[in-house]
């Protein structure tokens, strides 16, 4: 596009005039320029997207990462991808997650300690968000230490915000 700008632009007047298809180089070229662009906004979502810790993701980036997703045109969602944008669904829903409430009832009870309490003793296997809803203290283990806060919880001794693995 480039250069059939450049060999245009070198062409005399009368030359110029000669040129039936000039409109397909300016398509091209607003085309090309539309494309740059969408590039750019798609790579500024990107970087914000891999700028989330996916171990720990903070609401603060990943909900910058969405708004900015979510302001892009369907073309820039499109080059964005389907592995990135996989990033940021992971990190909204390790967010969604409700320290606590490992049966997933939407309270945390004596019912939700007793299965971290089950799984310290190998009685039951939490995994995934089962896994990290028990593991309220956030040391990446589920023990008794995290089934006594859970329990300390549901008669309302402690608060499920102030779990350490809901500060983060």
């Amino acid at each position: 596009i480039n250069e059939a700008r450049t060999a245009y632009s070198a062409l005399s007047e009368d030359q110029k005039a000669l040129v039936s298809n000039l409109d397909k180089l300016t398509k091209a070229e607003t085309d090309l320029q539309a494309r740059k662009e969408d590039t750019a906004a798609a790579q500024a979502v990107i970087d914000k997207i891999h700028a989330i810790d996916a171990d720990n993701p903070t609401k603060e980036t990943v909900t910058a990462a969405r708004e900015a997703y979510d302001a892009l045109t369907d073309t820039q969602k499109n080059l964005v991808g389907a592995e990135v944008y996989k990033k940021l669904t992971d990190a909204e829903a390790k967010l969604a997650i409700k320290f606590g409430d490992i049966n997933g009832d939407d309270k945390i009870d004596a019912s939700d300690a007793l299965q971290a309490l089950q799984h310290s003793v190998e009685l039951i296997k939490l995994e995934g968000d089962k896994f990290t809803a028990a593991d309220v203290n956030d040391d990446g283990k589920v023990d008794a230490s995290d089934a006594l806060m859970i329990l300390q919880c549901s008669v309302e001794l402690i608060k499920a915000e102030d779990f350490p693995a809901a500060k983060k």
